[in-house]
């Protein structure tokens, strides 16, 4: 259970990054939302396996949920930081009622909706594992380098 003002962090179980902390750090004091972000993609995965996330100055301008790829655009890695629960909770307020499968993309649009303060760090590194070739290609890597 998480107190209603503790700050929490997400991030999808098939992908994992490394990202300069010391931005991350100084992103804490002036946002409520921080998001990751990566110009790399995967060109063996479905064209909408990814959101697109358009930035401005380091905030987001604009997101785009699991949409075929758009030009100039990052992606949305499955990262997330969350000021606090108050801030997640009123995303998912806004959003439960939809039809569709909920992804945590989808609580960023409401986000960025609702006004809060988003920010976007680039990751250093991004490594997906979301297909059998992908982990099959990083185990092959990581043996290589081992």
């Amino acid at each position: 259970n998480i107190d209603e003002k503790e700050s929490f962090f997400i991030n999808s179980c098939d992908v994992f990054s490394i990202f300069n902390l010391k931005k991350y750090n100084n992103l804490l004091k002036k946002s409520d939302i921080i998001v990751f972000a990566s110009k790399k993609s995967f060109i063996d995965l479905p064209e909408k396996s990814y959101s697109w996330l358009e930035v401005d100055k380091g905030r987001l301008k604009n997101i785009y949920i699991k949409n075929k790829p758009k030009n100039g655009l990052k992606i949305l890695t499955g990262n997330f930081y969350f000021k606090n629960k108050k801030i997640f909770l009123k995303c998912y307020e806004n959003m439960k009622n939809k039809k569709k499968e909920m992804f945590i993309d989808d609580l960023i649009y409401e986000a960025h909706k609702l006004k809060f303060k988003i920010s976007v760090i680039n990751d250093d590194i991004y490594i997906n594992l979301g297909t059998p070739n992908l982990l099959k290609n990083f185990k092959f890597w990581k043996n290589i380098f081992n």
